[in-house]
């Protein structure tokens, strides 16, 4: 079975029980065109229908996706041996079919520590609560929501409106929730990026006597008001974005799978001294299995960019020294031609292969990994539900950035499918503190030496270069006549030379310094710093005598921390991203023209293109 197998873009329906079923082949199509327009704009990356089983939309929408091979998800509210009694027998044996089928899979929401078997067994408010749960998990797992729904705004807890309401303007608490008396559907208004969607397939009732034509349309908030809609039959650009992203992502890791250049990867559980607990040991290798795709392709990315960097600085470096070469020591008309063909090269290489190979495809995978190690040890801690990852998605502005959009779908995918409620051990945190902790505050420790070493021997590199070039020109002005008359042929002498050395070693090393700034080595130098110190706190925090929830309360301000830096590194990074020919012509096309007009060879250089 395929890795990817495990993660998969949940679709989240609800929908009326008492559907009205004149219509039904015309209800069957609208779903087969949302369910294959969907395939189409992930490609193959996995779908899953989760819904609660209940008769009427749940099974009707299950029965469709299954038909074209769409997994389905069976949330059940409630352990099944509770649910079955909401439905007649012939219901029950249709549900307990639907859940034998190979491709669905059955997931029963727990119960709540202070449910009563007694309660819940009978109709009441204890067992409508229940409901809302289902609700609940719906908005926190769902990419997306299908709802087959009448229009009417009434929304009790748990019930078709309730849940497509909340999902589509982020009230996932009942209590503060609006109540709408009205919904201002338009075709076009702002749409905030992290804004949710839902799928809507107006249906009619059983329970009311206006039958509608079913007709498939897409919904998402203005951010102009919150009784704003747009509503539109075609899918919003916001969500194509999202599943190109997507798309994109699973594509990538599938070729990188298939060309046997898997880079090795340090994986999150490989790095435990001890086994974790074994009741999160499944929900820790999900995220493992996540966060290794994504180092995965950091890594194949990052080395793609920065070779396509290097290149730059080689191609650049070398069409200097021709330049050079030509206006002081070889005017050679070939010279010139290798130089504009480095030129149009720089163009074709950058230009096509820089839109393959994008920096910010190395950014976002990172930004996941990094995402996914801290999750994998909040999980360990006890904390996961201590930090809402996307309010600090939202805060940092990153799924603004274009090729970002996507970012919170994965993280929403990758998250745990119920809240835990693992109390974890002394030795627990210990584990967390070792592997993660203290790790990672080695890592950054070396990092930062190795970075300032790196930007202290530019900066002595340069003061050298400062230094040569003072006393180069000093010698020209004192020794300039005697230094022409060594000749080492008609158009060379020790002169010339000189100054071809002076023209030629600032240049490079201003590439090298440019290339630099590509990496972005002072960002990076920042982020490091800034990241041990984070970590550096939280280490000697802990080593003190505390109560687990103190060190809880540590580790939980630490991963909202170091999250928060890397979203931040990753934005400031992403504006740093350069346009190859652009800057090669900037540097040394400029310095080309720029070189030659001061040289008062200018002139001399079109006679010779002339000939």
């Amino acid at each position: 079975m395929d890795k990817f197998s495990d993660i998969s873009f949940v679709v989240g329906v609800t929908g009326h029980r008492d559907l009205a079923m004149d219509n039904e082949a015309a209800l069957s199509k609208q779903i087969d065109t949302f369910l294959t327009e969907l395939q189409a704009a992930l490609g193959h990356f996995p779908i899953t229908i989760a819904c609660g089983m209940a008769d009427g939309v749940d099974r009707l929408v299950a029965y469709r996706a299954l038909k074209i091979g769409i997994a389905v998800q069976a949330v059940l509210p409630m352990p099944k041996r509770y649910y079955l009694s909401d439905f007649s027998t012939d219901s029950a044996k249709e549900l307990e079919s639907l859940l034998a089928h190979e491709n669905v899979s059955l997931h029963e929401i727990p119960l709540p520590a202070e449910a009563s078997s007694v309660a819940i067994s009978e109709p009441g408010a204890a067992r409508d609560s229940l409901y809302g749960r289902l609700g609940d998990w719906l908005f926190r797992h769902s990419n997306l929501m299908l709802g087959l729904w009448d229009g009417g705004l009434d929304r009790p807890e748990g019930g078709t409106a309730d849940v497509l309401l909340s999902y589509l303007f982020e009230q996932p608490d009942h209590s503060g929730k609006l109540e709408f008396t009205t919904l201002n559907f338009v075709k076009d208004a702002p749409i905030l990026s992290s804004a949710n969607v839902v799928a809507w397939i107006e249906v009619g009732r059983q329970s009311t006597a206006s039958p509608k034509i079913p007709a498939l349309n897409y919904l998402a908030p203005a951010s102009v008001d919150q009784t704003v809609v747009v509503r539109t039959e075609e899918m919003p650009k916001l969500l194509l974005q999202r599943l190109a992203g997507l798309k994109e992502h699973f594509e990538a890791f599938s070729q990188l799978k298939e060309s046997d250049k898997t880079p090795p990867v340090y994986g999150l559980l490989d790095g435990l001294s001890g086994e974790p607990p074994a009741p999160l040991k499944p929900i820790l290798t999900r995220i493992d299995t996540e966060f290794e795709r994504a180092d995965a392709l950091a890594i194949r990315n990052q080395a793609s960019s920065s070779l396509l960097f290097k290149s730059f600085g080689l191609l650049a470096a070398t069409m200097g020294m021709l330049f050079l070469l030509y206006a002081k020591i070889a005017p050679f008309i070939g010279i010139i031609v290798a130089y504009l063909m480095l030129f149009a090269a720089a163009f074709a290489i950058f230009g096509q292969v820089g839109k393959k190979i994008s920096f910010s495809r190395y950014l976002i995978h990172r930004v996941i990994a990094e995402s996914m190690r801290v999750r994998f040890y909040m999980v360990m801690a006890g904390v996961d539900d201590q930090i809402n990852l996307r309010r600090l998605v939202s805060l940092s502005g990153i799924e603004n950035m274009s090729g970002f959009s996507w970012l919170h779908e994965i993280l929403r995918i990758a998250q745990t499918p119920d809240k835990i409620g693992h109390a974890p051990t002394m030795e627990t945190l210990a584990l967390v503190k070792q592997a993660w902790i203290d790790d990672q505050f080695s890592y950054f420790q070396r990092m930062v030496k190795k970075l300032s070493k790196r930007t202290q021997m530019l900066g002595r590199l340069r003061g050298a270069l400062l230094g040569i070039n003072f006393l180069g020109l000093v010698s020209l002005i004192i020794f300039g006549n005697w230094l022409s008359s060594f000749v080492f042929s008609e158009s060379l002498n020790l002169k010339s030379f000189l100054v071809f050395l002076l023209g030629l070693l600032p240049l490079w090393v201003g590439i090298w310094e440019l290339y630099q700034n590509k990496v972005a080595t002072r960002e990076l130098l920042w982020q490091y710093r800034n990241q041990a110190e984070h970590f550096q706190r939280a280490a000697k925090k802990m080593e003190v005598d505390l109560p687990i929830e103190e060190l809880q309360r540590i580790i939980a301000d630490l991963a909202e921390r170091s999250l928060f830096e890397t979203f931040l590194w990753t934005i400031h990074r992403y504006h740093r991203e350069s346009e190859p020919p652009a800057t090669l012509f900037g540097s040394t096309g400029f310095a080309m023209f720029q070189g030659r007009f001061h040289s008062g060879e200018l002139k001399k250089a079109k006679a010779t293109l002339s000939k």
